[in-house]
């Protein structure tokens, strides 16, 4: 009898023993977006919150680090060059509500064919993450002669898209930076 006790506590030791050891409170929870399970619950990277890091933080702002522009027209809207002896000099406004944000650097005698990156000036440039950025690029010859190229209206965050580092419009894309404060 004793030998049947001893041998029933034994099994009931292990049983209990294995099936706290296979007790995971992780096992099934499945965190997204790179979030981690800790104790049954999702810990979620800094962009994404909710039960399982499935919805988006939306940004506080939005930083523009640099600007790639294809090629534009040769001429301007009158049909003649944009620089009477060179190509245009060109660099970047940008605006939110009609609000001035800064300018890119300027690029001089750039070939309107070609495509080229904006990177310095007052970049990076602050976004409120749910306006409108309205990038202008232009052809600076004086500061009382400046004309406009084209321009393009980029949205700086949009719901859903899981925060891309480069927003592609039509004859431009911005690369950003998303900030979480």
């Amino acid at each position: 009898m004793k030998e049947t006790l001893k041998t029933l506590v034994l099994v009931f030791t292990l049983a209990f023993a294995l099936g706290l050891s296979s007790c995971n409170p992780c096992e099934d929870v499945s965190c997204q977006h790179g979030g981690s399970c800790v104790k049954g619950d999702c810990e979620c990277p800094p962009n994404y919150w909710g039960a399982f890091c499935g919805e988006e933080k939306t940004p506080t702002k939005v930083l523009i680090q640099s600007v790639i522009v294809g090629g534009f027209k040769s001429t301007n809207q009158n049909g003649l060059p944009w620089d009477l002896t060179s190509n245009p000099d060109v660099y970047l406004e940008f605006y939110q509500d009609n609000a001035f944000l800064g300018v890119s650097n300027s690029l001089e005698n750039e070939d309107p064919g070609r495509t080229r990156t904006f990177s310095g000036g007052n970049l990076p440039i602050e976004l409120n993450p749910l306006k409108l950025v309205q990038i202008r690029v232009m052809d600076y010859d004086t500061p009382n002669d400046r004309e406009l190229i084209f321009f393009e209206y980029l949205s700086p965050y949009t719901r859903g898209r899981d925060f891309p580092t480069q927003i592609v419009g039509a004859g431009m894309s911005i690369n950003v930076t998303y900030v979480h404060e």
